[in-house]
């Protein structure tokens, strides 16, 4: 794990759950875009499963006006959504 002065990427957050097999060993909370690119969906459709309450769009986490969502989350529902 980084140390707090060096934050992981989101390319490295992406490897984490694709190196653990879609595990993430702890609670993650990351923005919206570093979502994105830990997931095989853009950002705009990201955005619009999130701004259209698709039925099948990943949970999130609303603070304020931002949405963040969690890799333990993501992993789960990556899971999911692979055995539909």
């Amino acid at each position: 794990m980084a140390s707090t002065s060096e934050r992981l990427t989101a390319d490295d957050l992406a490897a984490m759950i694709r190196d653990a097999g879609g595990i993430v060993p702890e609670s993650m909370i990351v923005r919206e875009l570093d979502a994105a690119k830990c997931l095989p969906v853009s950002y705009d459709t990201l955005q619009r499963w999130r701004n259209t309450k698709h039925p099948h769009g990943p949970p999130y986490i609303r603070v304020g006006a931002r949405a963040y969502y969690d890799l333990r989350a993501l992993a789960s529902w990556l899971s999911a959504a692979d055995r539909r």
